[in-house]
């Protein structure tokens, strides 16, 4: 075993070993459950992570040239299947939120920490703002990669930092260290929902030629967008008391 296995090996280990904290999570008062979610990825993560160190192996054996790419296409089976996982988790991770305060209910009315809407206090209007959203997020997501390629690594780098983002615009101007945990976790749950999602597009170890910065600053405007126009254009119906 070389230098760089032992360093892969170990770093595998760690990956491991960060899964285990979500159950610390889930175990305390009140309760995370939705911080499972990060280690369905880290679990998902290191079951195709084999495959991936294959396609490297492949590609140090090809010339240097072979290994930029400019442009990437998927299937529609692969777009429906990436839209489906995206959703399925969002939704997943707000059931967990749900069964949180369920649990530990400190308050009278339903204020989850990870996406909130509005202030009328209505589960059913909660879990269906968070399924257009991430129908919303899904389908920007397919929109960037039309004109921008990203590694494996990338697509979930820009996605914590969408997270973080998402969550610093709704507490500005406050800055607090409540505020950044917040921004910490929301980057692990909008992170590991597209890690996940992302498992069908195979993104592998991609090189590209564009800028990094400015294709992952334009993304994460694209993001920002799709979910203010749907937060801003749905109407509350009235039978959930709108007004």
């Amino acid at each position: 075993m070389n230098n760089k296995e032992s360093v892969a090996t170990k770093t595998r280990q760690l990956l491991a070993a960060s899964a285990l904290v979500p159950l610390l999570c889930a175990l305390s008062q009140p309760p995370n459950f939705k911080a499972l979610i990060y280690s369905v990825f880290i679990i998902n993560y290191l079951i195709n992570s084999r495959s991936r160190d294959h396609q490297i192996k492949q590609n140090k054996q090809k010339d240097t040239e072979t290994d930029v790419v400019e442009k990437t296409t998927f299937s529609v089976w692969q777009k429906l299947e990436f839209v489906g996982l995206f959703v399925a988790c969002g939704m997943i991770v707000q059931t967990l939120d749900y069964l949180g305060h369920l649990s530990f209910p400190v308050q009278t009315q339903w204020s989850p920490d990870w996406l909130w809407f509005s202030n009328q206090g209505q589960p059913v209007w909660q879990f269906v703002m968070t399924f257009r959203v991430m129908v919303a997020l899904s389908i920007a997501w397919l929109v960037a990669l039309r004109f921008f390629v990203f590694s494996q690594i990338a697509f979930v780098k820009v996605a914590a930092l969408f997270g973080a983002l998402l969550t610093m615009i709704d507490y500005l101007p406050a800055i607090s260290l409540p505020i950044f945990a917040a921004m910490l976790a929301s980057a692990v749950y909008y992170g590991s929902i597209a890690g996940i999602a992302a498992t069908p597009l195979n993104l592998g170890t991609y090189k590209t030629k564009s800028g990094e910065k400015r294709k992952s600053i334009l993304t994460i405007m694209l993001l920002l967008a799709a979910v203010k126009l749907v937060t801003y254009l749905t109407p509350i119906p009235a039978a959930l008391g709108a007004g």
